[in-house]
């Protein structure tokens, strides 16, 4: 089997790579000219009819667009509309971009969202201009104009060096097709449902890139005053490019960049600007909405490296963003991997879920988030691979720290939070570890787990005695907040924490201190 190839980097590495996200000097003469484009654009979404004409006329490059959306300069891009199942109530709704390559029939991803469209969201899958079902003003943008040369360099190397040069590339008009999207979905549940219904964006790949700057813009633009709520993201694309100038793409988009450079040395200054002007790591900066994405520590056709730039320069509260990493990314390596990918499919779904806050959502995929040693492939020189690499064969020197300060305050896990032993090791590490008690026991959890804490025989005390009765009432406001017993670990420094304190307290008449709460809590799930 072989492996995508990893730009020479360590997994750790590759996540944590940070690009310059510093604007091109012409970006806000570019955008301002871009979004004075498109602003005064009705956004309109209709559905398609044998019959229709304008706006409602079918494009039979792709029959199965049931809908059509009025983008930038009057062009029609298709659309198909998944319904939550009768007796759903809509409570949202989600705009859906598509991967660079896509080829089958828009109708062909209805199951993908089903499960979407299940928690009350109406999804809007579209397809971009240029593209089956969206070619109506456009013509087919997806056949090569020369060999090795496809959709993305479309206008790319117009010699006009002017912002009307730049909106004849096709990418900057697909970003428009996104926004437009965003606002006409907006409209459309304000007619139907309310008007201050929330809109979701997701992206795979191509599509990752294509969000990004369409959710910077948005920012309540239009008189729809259209925010992006929640980013879903996966393997975004079209970022970090001056680092990908500078390494060799093999396949996708990129490739294809790649060769008009060759082609066009002549215009390779105007090209690559154009291509910093949509750089995702510029837009991510911008983004400000909760944002879930799916990161590979090994891709060749989005680079991971790139990915994760992207990711990494979005300046989203640290509490409200979250990386999903598999293992390869564009690439068939296996099972593992596959089920990795499919698992993210599951995660998204709960992100999006407009029934919960975001942060509860993901508390209950803390756990898998990152790859376990166990489920990724053998690495090429036939040694398990991991997440870390070969950085995590020996605790580093921050784990033998914070080893060592668990195993002089002597007490076990379990009975730790909530004790003034705890707050020795972490006062006594906070500047180290870089984080707050939360994420500290988090640390501690892990460490467990791995192995890498020393045992310490029993807890220095008992939990306070209740009634069963009581401990039922317990269980059922930890299962509520968290679906199991099983995650109680996720408790200790949240609101939640509190809240179940509080109510149980509220509700049994009770006086339990934190420490004593966690016990009962911690006993309850064994």
């Amino acid at each position: 089997m072989t492996l995508p190839d990893d730009f020479g980097m360590t997994a750790v590495r590759t996540l944590a790579r940070v690009a310059d996200p510093t604007p091109a000097r012409e970006h806000s003469v570019f955008w301002s000219h871009w979004l004075g484009a498109i602003d005064d654009a009705v956004p309109t979404l209709v559905e398609r009819t044998q019959s229709g004409t304008g706006v409602n006329a079918v494009d039979p490059s792709d029959e199965t667009c049931t809908h059509a959306v009025a983008s930038l300069g009057g062009v029609r891009i298709g659309a198909r509309l998944v319904l939550p199942p009768k007796g759903i109530a809509i409570r949202g709704g989600v705009v859906s971009t598509h991967g660079y390559a896509v080829s089958t029939p828009i109708a062909d991803r209805d199951s993908a969202f089903e499960p979407i469209a299940a928690r009350g969201l109406a999804v809007l899958n579209i397809r971009v201009r240029g593209y089956a079902g969206s070619r109506l003003d456009t013509g087919d943008l997806q056949t090569q104009t020369e060999p090795g040369l496809g959709w993305i360099t479309r206008g790319l190397d117009d010699p006009d060096p002017s912002s009307d040069g730049t909106m004849r590339w096709s990418y900057a008009g697909a970003v428009a097709d996104v926004f437009q999207a965003c606002r006409a979905l907006r409209w459309w549940l304000a007619d139907r449902v309310v008007s201050t219904s929330e809109i979701f964006l997701h992206g795979e790949s191509f599509g990752g890139g294509l969000a990004l700057p369409a959710a910077a813009k948005l920012e309540g633009r239009g008189h729809e005053h259209v925010r992006v709520g929640r980013l879903a993201l996966a393997l975004p694309t079209m970022g970090d490019w001056p680092w990908r100038h500078e390494h060799p793409i093999r396949g996708g988009s990129g490739a294809e960049v790649a060769r008009l450079l060759e082609r066009r040395a002549d215009l390779a200054d105007l090209i690559r600007l154009r291509l910093r002007l949509f750089d995702s790591v510029v837009h991510g900066a911008r983004v400000r909405c909760p944002v879930l994405c799916k990161l590979a520590t090994r891709d060749e056709i989005v680079p991971a490296p790139s990915a994760a730039a992207v990711f990494n320069a979005m300046r989203v509260d640290p509490g409200m963003k979250w990386r999903f990493v598999v293992p390869h990314g564009h690439a068939e390596t296996g099972i593992a991997n596959a089920k990795r990918h499919l698992e993210f499919e599951r995660c998204m779904t709960d992100f999006l879920d407009p029934a919960k806050d975001p942060a509860k959502a993901m508390l209950g995929w803390s756990d898998r988030l990152h790859v376990e040693p166990d489920e990724t492939e053998p690495s090429a020189s036939g040694s398990p691979g991991s997440l870390f690499g070969d950085d995590a064969e020996s605790p580093d020197a921050l784990e033998i720290a914070i080893a060592t300060r668990y195993s002089q305050v002597g007490r076990t896990l379990d009975d730790l939070p909530y004790t003034d032993d705890f707050e020795q090791i972490w006062s006594s590490l906070a500047k180290a570890t870089n984080t707050d008690r939360r994420g500290l026991f988090h640390k501690l959890h892990n460490m467990r787990k791995a192995g890498k804490l020393p045992r310490l025989g029993r807890a220095a005390g008992s939990p306070p005695k209740i009634e069963p009765d009581e401990e039922q009432v317990l269980a059922r406001m930890i299962e509520a907040e968290l679906g199991s017993l099983g995650q109680r670990d996720r408790l200790p420094y949240t609101d939640a924490f509190d809240s179940i304190l509080e109510r149980f307290c509220e509700q049994t008449g009770r006086t339990l201190s934190r420490h004593d709460c966690w016990r009962l809590i911690a006993k309850l799930a064994k």
